[in-house]
């Protein structure tokens, strides 16, 4: 769900808001692909993926 921000905290903060509505709609999009799905994962492969990609 998207929060309503004042026009002033999106003037200052852009790149912080543009990041967090960025997650915001990737987390709904996974959301949506879960309930049509029975594929699950478990967290340690989530994340050992993730800390993969980030940390090489």
């Amino acid at each position: 769900m998207l929060q309503t921000r004042p026009i002033s905290d999106l003037q200052s903060h852009f790149p912080e808001v543009e990041i967090n509505e960025n997650i915001e709609t990737k987390l709904d999009e996974a959301d949506r692909f879960a309930e049509n799905s029975d594929v699950r994962y478990s967290h340690e492969a989530v994340f050992s993926r993730l800390k993969k990609h980030l940390y090489g």
